[in-house]
């Protein structure tokens, strides 16, 4: 399973693990950019952290409604690294599908499972328990892949990631494919998983 480091969108910032989710706009200029809200100060090019050492993935969240050809442009700009993208609105999820991208549709207390997926991001929305994320891990058949946006994202804190973490390693194969867990703590999860 990736455990995946939420929000690296700053360089300078400490790596805490080989996978990132990061925030990505189109600028005005149509340059691609990696910022969490529009109003960011720090801002840096996808095509530059797409090159920096020590990233093996990345998983995209889209911050805005965009078309096919810049979610073809995202995809291509992180290739092999991409893991997939995410939060991106139907129908562009829909053609994206259809272009060999892979996007994960959410699931949530509010978001059932859609059809048009076979890549999901479980993100409870009001409950942060093991049993929540397994009530919604039942919604997805064993074809599925997942990323679980872990507690932490939510204000929660390394304690109960690992709780989510361990928990759902315990059901890995009965339901969904869980590729990975999107945290703020990825050196904690990951030595919990180690031992």
């Amino acid at each position: 399973m990736k455990v995946i480091q939420h929000r690296y969108n700053d360089p300078l910032k400490p790596l805490h693990s080989k996978y990132v989710e990061i925030d990505v706009h189109v600028a005005e200029n149509s340059t691609l950019i990696v910022k969490h809200d529009p109003d960011d100060n720090v801002r840096y090019r996808a095509s530059y952290m797409a090159k920096l050492e020590g990233i093996e993935g990345f998983f995209v969240d889209i911050k805005q409604s965009l078309d096919i050809q810049n979610l073809k442009r995202i995809a291509d700009n992180f290739g092999d690294k991409l893991i997939g993208l995410f939060d991106v609105p139907f129908p562009s999820a829909y053609f994206a599908r259809k272009a060999g991208i892979p996007v994960y549709g959410r699931i949530s207390e509010f978001e059932p499972i859609e059809r048009l997926f076979d890549r999901f991001w479980i993100d409870p929305l009001t409950s942060w328990n093991y049993k929540r994320y397994v009530d919604l891990l039942k919604t997805t058949d064993q074809n599925h892949k997942v990323i679980i946006a872990a507690p932490s994202l939510h204000g929660h804190g390394p304690e109960i990631d690992i709780k989510v973490a361990l928990a759902l390693m315990n059901v890995l194969g009965r339901f969904g494919q869980v590729e990975g867990i999107v945290t703020k703590y990825p050196q904690a999860v990951e030595e919990a998983l180690r031992a």
